[in-house]
């Protein structure tokens, strides 16, 4: 979720690009800028960048150990085929 400080920053520089046209309530045309800007900011479900950055290494690493964990399973299916071969042998 972004951070309200996010949100205040975006509707600041709104209000600064609005605040030129002349138009009356400036201070509560601010305020309804917040508003909307947090309803459809927290409908889309946004993360930081700090927050993705962190769930791409995690998923880095679950990667790197799915991929050990798949090799080790593929050694231990040989091994088990080559027990089986030698047991069918006796």
């Amino acid at each position: 979720m972004l951070k309200p400080e996010v949100i205040a920053e975006f509707t600041r520089q709104m209000g600064e690009k609005l605040s030129g046209a002349g138009l009356p309530g400036d201070t509560e045309l601010k305020r309804q800028m917040q508003s909307v800007a947090e309803n459809v900011f927290a409908k889309l479900n946004l993360v930081t960048r700090e927050e993705f950055d962190i769930q791409s290494e995690i998923l880095l690493r679950t990667r790197a150990k799915a991929d050990a964990l798949e090799a080790q399973v593929t050694q231990l299916e040989a091994v088990v085929a080559e027990l089986a071969a030698k047991d069918q042998q006796k």
